[in-house]
């Protein structure tokens, strides 16, 4: 599998969620108009599954063509990003053995199982506070009043969030798949060298390793949910670290 597919595909995504983006007022109102026959239309939204399960009910109305269309032109995007992250998964499967670094391999596996984790249709906006993970508020949910907020900022902030967590992992991917074995072995070896350094500097200020380790190396973050106490290093101009 070669990342130039990915990130190909990744772009037609972002070219379609633009598109969509357009149509967000839509989507909201046909939110509102399929919770109303749901037998708690005053709760939010929380799974991509009960979103799904207006388009199967026809007890909703779903034979409104305009908000059963904006229903489900979202689900395709959804679905598109879904399978990007079974490729990018297969494309590290294939790169695994050529990254010499293994930290480096964990949290690229960290950050694979994440975006896999956010995908699934039962993953709960709402308890799991997706909302959180982007600038608030940001354009999905600026122009929403405070209730549409409560209702629908977990999944209307869901399609931005897994966009931008696929591109930044596909990123490493790439750079990573570009760089030698004997160029990854070399930057490990005069990270290493740092890392002994950094440690020295620290016992001399009295600092134990136990503590020295527990702080974060950088202040750059990326993925969230699955940080390490194990320092990371920079590979090709790029930093890894694993909270938003």
């Amino acid at each position: 599998m070669a990342a130039n597919t990915c990130t190909k595909k990744l772009k037609e995504i972002e070219n379609d969620y633009e598109q969509f983006r357009k149509k967000l007022k839509s989507f909201v109102l046909a939110l509102n108009h399929y919770r109303k026959s749901c037998r708690n239309p005053e709760s939010p939204i929380f799974t991509v599954s009960q979103i799904e399960s207006y388009l199967t009910d026809t007890k909703s109305g779903s034979n409104h063509k305009v908000y059963f269309s904006v229903i489900k032109e979202w689900l395709n995007i959804f679905n598109a990003l879904r399978e990007l992250v079974q490729l990018e998964n297969q494309l590290f499967q294939e790169m695994v053995t050529t990254i010499a670094d293994d930290t480096l391999k964990i949290r690229i596996g960290e950050a694979l199982q994440y975006v896999s984790e956010i995908t699934e249709t039962d993953y709960d906006c709402i308890k799991n506070d997706v909302s959180s993970l982007l600038t608030f508020p940001h354009d999905e949910l600026y122009h929403l009043s405070c209730v549409e907020r409560d209702q629908y900022h977990g999944i209307l902030s869901l399609l931005p969030v897994v966009i931008q967590r696929i591109d930044l992992l596909l990123q490493d991917l790439v750079t990573v798949a570009n760089t030698p074995i004997h160029e990854q072995k070399e930057e490990e070896n005069e990270y290493t060298e740092w890392a002994d350094n950094q440690y020295m500097k620290s016992v001399t200020k009295n600092l134990s390793k136990d503590n020295y380790l527990k702080k974060p190396f950088r202040a750059n973050t990326k993925y969230p949910s699955h940080e390490l106490n194990t320092p990371m290093r920079p590979i090709s101009g790029q930093g890894y670290s694993m909270k938003l």
